[in-house]
């Protein structure tokens, strides 16, 4: 119930109008806060963050199946932190299907199937934002 509640204190702070800019260590703190609060804990860490210029997408995620090396990318300036958290969430539904439900990471039945915990943890998962 705790760590509902520091997403839920994150998402009631959001200023919807100031530009959001990932760091490294940022991400990782809220890769590790929307894991326990949608995932229940029970995702791996990522391997490596990135953040640089990514062209037609917002962010993107990397699974090597032969070393099992993960990667998530994400561009240098978002809308606002809670567009950051929503596509953070999209990727970890990605890492989700890949290393834990072994399905294909497309956007399909499973990866949809978490938008209903992701309303109700007050996030958006959808594919354009």
């Amino acid at each position: 119930m705790a760590r509902h509640k520091k997403l839920a204190t994150i998402l009631r702070d959001v200023d919807y109008k100031k530009p959001y800019k990932p760091n490294k260590p940022n991400t990782e703190l809220y890769y590790n806060i929307l894991n326990y609060a949608i995932f229940n804990g029970r995702l791996d860490p990522i391997d490596r963050f990135s953040i640089r210029r990514i062209r037609d997408a917002l962010a993107y995620y990397e699974y090597d199946s032969e070393t099992g090396e993960t990667t998530m990318t994400f561009k240098p300036k978002f809308k606002n932190l809670k567009q950051f958290l929503d596509i953070l969430g999209h990727e970890m539904v990605h890492h989700w299907q890949l290393t834990i439900g072994k399905d294909t990471g497309n956007h399909n039945a499973i990866f949809y199937k978490w938008k209903t915990k992701f309303n109700r943890m007050g996030l958006d998962l959808k594919v354009r934002y």
